[in-house]
C-alpha cells in the first residue's frame, strides 16, 4: 500500500507538547445490565457510547490524553487491496490488522471531522510514517505502550510483522479525530501496527466493555446506526489505563 513521505527534519518531541485541560464529562446515562450509556448530544437511551471523551475544542486544540484517535489523512488497507483515508471508513469495512489479517469495523469511539488538533508524528527507517494522538496504544519494542511514550531508536512493528526503528518523533497539527473499532482489537494504520485501545480505558477492561457491540454488530450488522455516531462518555466511570499495557 502507498505510504506517507518521511516528515521535515526538526520537529518537536512529542513530550513538549503542551496538554490542555481534561473534557467535561456530562453525566453517564447507563443501558441495561451490560450498563453502555447514552451518546452525548441530547440523550437517547439506545445510543451507544464511546471509550474516549469528546475534546472539549471548538476548532482548533492541542492533545489531551483523553482524546484519542487518528487524523482523517491517515490510511488504512482494505481487503481487496485498496486503501482508504480514515475519513473514508464505514462499518464493514474489512480493513488489515496483521500480516494476512482483516477484521470488521465494526463502530468509531470517535468520529470528528471538524475540528484540527495536535498529533504526535512519527516517522521510522523503513519510511513510514504515522500521527496519532498521544495516548493511543500501539506495538513498541514488542509491547502495546501510548504514542507519547515513543523516542527515536525504539522499533515499532510494521503492517508484516517486522519492526523498523523511530528515526523521528514530533508533533503536527491535522484535521479530524477518527477511532475505529475492529472486531479483532489492532489496526492497520499509514502500515504501522496499532491497536484501536488507548490509555483512556484499561485495555483489558475496554476489550470487555465493548463484547456487547461486538455481539451486536455480529447479529445485525452494519445497519445499526448508533455504531457509527462516535459517541461518548463511558470513559468517565471506567479506570484509565498505563501508558505501557
Amino acid at each position: 500500500m502507498p505510504q506517507p513521505s518521511d516528515g521535515p527534519d526538526g520537529m518537536e518531541d512529542s513530550d513538549d507538547m503542551m496538554e490542555s485541560p481534561s473534557p467535561d464529562i456530562d453525566d453517564v446515562l447507563t443501558g441495561g445490565a451490560d450498563g453502555v450509556p447514552g451518546e452525548s448530544e441530547p440523550a437517547a437511551t439506545d445510543d451507544l457510547s464511546d471509550l474516549s471523551p469528546s475534546p472539549s475544542l471548538d476548532d482548533e486544540g492541542e492533545d489531551d490524553d483523553d482524546s484519542v484517535c487518528f487524523p482523517a489523512n491517515a490510511l488504512v488497507e482494505l481487503e481487496n487491496g485498496a486503501t482508504k483515508m480514515m475519513s473514508q471508513v464505514q462499518l464493514g469495512d474489512r480493513v488489515r490488522v496483521g500480516p494476512n489479517d482483516f477484521s470488521d469495523v465494526f463502530m468509531f469511539t470517535h468520529k470528528t471531522a471538524a475540528i484540527k488538533y495536535s498529533f504526535v508524528t512519527l516517522a521510522t527507517q523503513s519510511g513510514h510514517t504515522l500521527s496519532l494522538t498521544k495516548g493511543h496504544y500501539l506495538y513498541v519494542n514488542g509491547v502495546v505502550a501510548a504514542a507519547k511514550t515513543v523516542r527515536s531508536g525504539d522499533f515499532i512493528t510494521l503492517a508484516d510483522g517486522t519492526t523498523s526503528s523511530v528515526t523521528q518523533v514530533g508533533t503536527e497539527i491535522a484535521r479530524g479525530l477518527y477511532n475505529p473499532q475492529t472486531v479483532h482489537g489492532d489496526i492497520i494504520v499509514n502500515g504501522l501496527l496499532a491497536t484501536t485501545y488507548t490509555t483512556t480505558v484499561e485495555r483489558s477492561m475496554a476489550h470487555a466493555l465493548l463484547a456487547p457491540l461486538r455481539a451486536v454488530y455480529s447479529s445485525i450488522g452494519w445497519s445499526m446506526s448508533a455504531l457509527d455516531a462516535g459517541a461518548d462518555r463511558l470513559a468517565g466511570i471506567v479506570p484509565s489505563g498505563s501508558v505501557v499495557a
